[in-house]
């Protein structure tokens, strides 16, 4: 090859590289071992230094937020000490004033011994600062670090002497402490944000094999010595979060789900070594359940049973609603909690609704019309992807849209009411009927359910047994018929036990009832029969139904 030709090849492969790095990051900088800038290239204008970027006048850290020096400095080091640094996200400052997340990678390479590398992506997301920031960004650093085949660690810190100081400093000494002392923790953690406090004086910091307890414990004790002239007393222990036979998603539901409730409930004045026995078993114990609920939601090892709605006036079934029930390992309960708070409620609630289209797509096949209602949580109808599969999954069945009712419980933990009702009139759109669930139960106010598209609200049980020697459950139960008159939605009253509640639901001109007044569930719905017995008022009396009766589905 000509010297010409090797030269034209050098330059290829230069340009090559240069591509790639530009195609992964926004900048790219050099700097000496000891972090001062000796080049800087590409979006570098964006920054409020970027000037001096240009003129190679400031160092690593000058360019990040001051609580972030600390994870500089140590980027810094671990790169010229080991030639590898995990990824971090940083704050930067814009020219504009505003504060940008970006995140940091760096190599260092052997024919350039003197020189670091490292890269700078605007990273468009936020650092923690919000309630449960912990769970969330230590779950995805988690999810990464399997994905990336390495072996993230779980350390909890004890701060000891925490409650004593904030008897004896005063409160804006210890915020400041506190703001610092995260910056110092950030540093070892992964990603340079998955580091927090978790609940009261106990710290959760995710953290690569290279970092030590004893190193993080005596980070935090130098600091308090510095800022309070007195160590932190500072405690540690690690818990063991392998995956084991989760995949990467399930393993980060436990991991989040294990988080919040050791923070929730995890004992308070005990021993550091108790604090990690129950820990563990949290973390072990909720990994058992949910291979359990995930082999259960996957191998559909579940049924369903069927209790009667009824309309209170003509002594009918209406439909039914379509009740799950585990019927080994864990009670069902217990299960749908787990699903609820782990994330995996998504993928259980669409396995319901497709066992729910079979059960009317059978009787539709022996000649019954029979109209029932899956129960799905407002969290899963917030997601596209439950919207997107909802949909291909009535789409195929035909006709039985119209034989289906979508029941929405856990209001509470909707994040996006506009995006819910958004896709709430999808489902109706759809011909499928909705049902606000537990309307009144106080968890979320009924003024903001129906203000959500629906055809039927369900009453809080509880409110309606209540309602029987409360005044005031009895006016708030008036106070959601007269909304749903308004509507002309009709009503559902939940825990019909005994004649009594059926009298209250009849005298108020409710319109449904729901209740083991009526009968329990079963298994079979197609041969379901409901007692001469429960015969009510309405029927005896001549009971008219209030104005919203729907008489045209089911």
């Amino acid at each position: 090859m000509s010297s010409d030709a090797e030269l034209q090849g050098l330059k290829a492969d230069r340009d090559r590289f240069v591509a790639f790095a530009f195609a992964a990051a926004d900048i790219l900088l050099e700097t000496k071992s000891d972090g001062m800038i000796s080049f800087a290239s590409g979006a570098v204008s964006v920054l409020a230094l970027g000037k001096k970027l240009e003129a190679k006048s400031c160092t690593l850290g000058d360019i990040f937020h001051e609580d972030d020096a600390l994870v500089t400095k140590r980027c810094v080091s671990d790169l010229a000490a080991f030639g590898r640094m995990d990824p971090v996200y940083l704050r930067v400052v814009s020219k504009n004033g505003g504060m940008l997340t970006a995140k940091l990678g760096g190599v260092k390479i052997a024919t350039r011994p003197d020189s670091l590398f490292f890269t700078l992506s605007i990273a468009g997301r936020s650092l923690n600062g919000k309630d449960g920031a912990f769970v969330e960004v230590a779950t995805q650093r988690y999810r990464e670090s399997l994905d990336s085949g390495l072996d993230p660690k779980l350390s909890v810190l004890v701060l000891n002497g925490l409650r004593r100081l904030k008897d004896t400093q005063e409160p804006e000494a210890i915020a400041d402490f506190l703001s610092r002392m995260r910056a110092v923790i950030r540093a070892y953690a992964l990603g340079g944000d998955a580091a927090d406090i978790i609940a009261d004086d106990r710290i959760g910091i995710l953290h690569g094999e290279g970092v030590s307890d004893t190193c993080l414990m005596d980070t935090i004790d130098a600091l308090s010595v510095k800022v309070f002239d007195e160590p932190m007393g500072v405690e540690s222990f690690s818990v063991d979060i392998a995956p084991g036979i989760l995949s990467t998603g399930d393993a980060a539901r436990s991991l989040a789900y294990t988080v919040k409730k050791f923070a929730n409930d995890a004992p308070k004045d005990v021993s550091v070594t108790s604090l990690q026995q129950s820990c563990q078993a949290m973390i072990s114990e909720t990994m058992e359940r949910i291979v359990h609920l995930r082999h259960a939601i996957d191998d559909r090892d579940f049924s369903l049973v069927f209790q009667p709605i009824v309309d209170i006036k003509k002594y009918e079934i209406h439909h039914f609603e379509a009740l799950s029930r585990f019927t080994s390992g864990h009670p069902t309960q217990d299960l749908i909690e787990l699903a609820e708070e782990s994330g995996l409620i998504e993928d259980l609630d669409l396995v319901v609704v497709q066992m729910v289209i079979e059960e009317i797509e059978k009787s539709n096949r022996q000649g019954k019309k029979t109209s029932l209602a899956a129960n799905v949580s407002a969290k899963t109808l917030e997601s596209t992807i439950f919207k997107d599969a909802f949909y291909t999954t009535v789409k195929a069945s035909g006709d039985t849209a119209h034989s289906l009712m979508v029941e929405l419980t856990e209001t509470t933990a909707v994040d996006d009411f506009d995006r819910l009702a958004e896709h709430l009139q999808f489902v109706r759109d759809l011909g499928v009927r909705v049902c606000l669930d537990d309307v009144g139960s106080g968890n979320t106010s009924f003024q903001t359910l129906i203000t959500l598209p629906a055809d039927f609200i369900k009453m809080d049980g509880e409110l309606v047994k209540k309602a029987i020697e409360d005044k005031a459950a009895m006016d708030a139960i008036c106070a959601i018929i007269e909304m749903c008159e308004k509507r002309s939605l009709p009503v559902i009253a939940e825990h019909i036990e005994d004649t009594k509640t059926l009298a209250l639901a009849e005298r108020l001109g409710i319109n449904f009832g729901q209740g083991f007044h009526y009968g329990r569930p079963a298994a079979d719905h197609a041969s379901y029969a409901l007692p001469k017995e429960t015969l009510g008022v309405a029927s005896k009396k001549g009971f008219q139904s209030r104005k919203g009766s729907s008489d045209s589905w089911g």
